[in-house]
């Protein structure tokens, strides 16, 4: 601990020093424990994703929170954001809820990801034959559509 401060004028002894050294001490160790409870929040988060990674959640799919698409494809996880949403949406506000949601996997450029599967979905089965003709894929119908700037879903046909 440290010394005292010498008497003061009225006689009575200082302990300014101390009380200043013993609340920087507390206050050290309160930001060292704030860190500590950040780490173990982003610890929890993480191990949150590998488990539900791994295995679809408990009691069927999340309707919110950060991981409400991880696990799905990325088709599925716009197709339930534009269902929730119920209007066009634009491509910046698709990638921010795919960010959001945990469907996106890349972590140096994610909207490169969500872009590359809106064109995809947009595209119709002659120009995804024309464009992936070398490749080897099945051509599947579009499950998207331009409106404006925006992406919409296709509505589902009656049969």
């Amino acid at each position: 601990m440290a010394k005292e401060d010498g008497p003061q004028p009225s006689g009575v002894p200082s302990f300014s020093g101390a009380i200043r050294e013993a609340e920087e001490f507390a206050r050290r160790e309160r930001d060292k424990a704030r860190k500590f409870v950040e780490a173990m929040d982003k610890l929890l988060d993480e191990l949150e994703r590998a488990k539900l990674s791994t295995s679809p959640p408990e009691g069927g799919r999340r309707d919110s929170g950060p991981f409400r698409y991880l696990g799905l494809p990325m088709i599925e996880a716009i197709e339930i954001f534009l269902k929730k949403v119920g209007a066009p949406q634009t491509r910046e506000q698709i990638c921010a809820e795919m960010r959001d949601g945990g469907a996106v996997v890349a972590t140096v450029r994610p909207e490169v990801e969500v872009n590359k599967s809106i064109d995809y979905w947009l595209l119709t089965e002659s120009e995804k034959r024309h464009k992936y003709r070398k490749r080897k894929i099945k051509i599947v119908p579009p499950r998207l559509r331009r409106v404006g700037d925006k992406v919409a879903l296709i509505e589902p046909r009656e049969k």
